[in-house]
């Protein structure tokens, strides 16, 4: 991604971040990441991404995540003058046919992503089949250490969250002990989701990693709900469940997000449409991403974790627990499956 002979001659691989959940496109472009090493090209993200394109604090043109958020993903990059003039040439190009003599830019499409997305980089693989992580589980480890590379943020980020935690954190500091509970889904919430999760089974999931080591795992949660009546629950509620044996939660939470923890739809809201988290002005995105980074950032300094690892959302935090905090080896208990072999890992 970093050329040591320098730009002269390098070819890109453009990756365009299309609506969707911020821990969505980090996930996409971890693939893209890929398919670029694969390809011995360098990993461009293309201009206008819905978080950073018309957001007026990061300016006419920053409009990509790795300029108005996070460091660049390469040293190396074409214009936008090329990019523009590239993506003409390919949409001039009959469907099907290959544009010949292997040009400079290319980019990725929905077909490459899909068919990429099972399997780790080529340049890992011969050194993964050494290990013992299981082959199945190769596509989980990249996507781990793809999204600790992708999510390195900028100064003017990281001066961003430091303020911001100082005024919207809202209860003790999350410390060594803590359980992260990512109450996404909730039946009954404010989302429209058909998930038959309730704030309930989030909260006994939390009392039972509690009881594993009661000197370990303190009564002290992190919450990031997509539900005000699911911070309502923990917050003001009765606290963990009476038979796990726990006390009343200690609740802290990220005040003010307009959004569920990377999950930010930026597509225009539908007409009488139930979720009011869905339609994000662009005057409100920066918050709003800025809000998601500090969610993540607080949700990883946790000991124990409880959500549904079939969140984009969950699998971020456990990726960058994983990596990033080097706490592979905490608790973590699923909302829905019980044993964790159970558990989907081939998305």
């Amino acid at each position: 991604m970093n050329p040591a002979g320098g730009c002269g001659g390098v070819k890109f691989l453009v990756h365009r971040v299309l609506p969707m959940g911020f821990a969505s496109a980090i996930h996409e472009l971890g693939v893209a990441l890929q398919l670029a090493l694969d390809s011995g090209r360098v990993l461009v993200e293309a201009p206008g991404s819905p978080h950073a394109d018309g957001v007026p604090e990061c300016g006419s043109l920053r409009n990509t995540l790795d300029s108005c958020y996070l460091l660049p993903f390469s040293s190396c990059r074409p214009t936008e003058a090329d990019i523009v003039e590239a993506m003409k040439s390919t949409k001039s190009q009959p469907q099907g046919v290959t544009v010949p003599g292997e040009p400079r830019i290319v980019f990725t499409s929905k077909a490459m992503v899909e068919a990429a997305r099972h399997r780790a980089p080529k340049m890992f693989e011969e050194r993964l089949q050494q290990t013992a992580v299981d082959h199945s589980k190769h596509r989980y480890w990249w996507r781990a250490q793809a999204a600790a590379y992708l999510l390195r943020p900028n100064m003017g980020t990281l001066a961003g969250l430091g303020k911001r935690r100082m005024q919207q954190l809202r209860g003790p500091e999350p410390s060594p002990g803590c359980i992260t509970v990512v109450a996404c889904s909730v039946k009954g919430g404010d989302s429209a989701s058909t998930s038959a999760f309730t704030d309930a089974d989030f909260d006994s999931r939390a009392a039972k990693i509690r009881a594993l080591d009661p000197t370990r795992f303190t009564d002290h949660i992190f919450l990031s709900a997509s539900s005000a009546r699911t911070l309502a629950y923990f917050v003001n509620g009765t606290g963990a469940a009476p038979d796990a044996g726990a006390h009343r939660w200690h609740t802290s939470y990220v005040t003010g997000a307009k959004h569920f923890g990377g999950g930010m739809n930026l597509r225009p809201r539908k007409k009488g449409g139930g979720r009011d988290l869905d339609a994000v002005t662009k005057d409100a995105v920066y918050e709003s991403m800025l809000g998601t980074l500090l969610e993540l950032d607080l949700a990883l300094e946790c000991s124990g974790f409880v959500g549904s690892i079939d969140s984009h959302w969950v699998r971020l935090i456990d990726e960058m627990r994983s990596v990033v905090r080097c706490s592979a080896d905490a608790a973590y208990m699923d909302v829905e499956y019980d044993d964790p072999r159970q558990m989907n890992l081939h998305w």
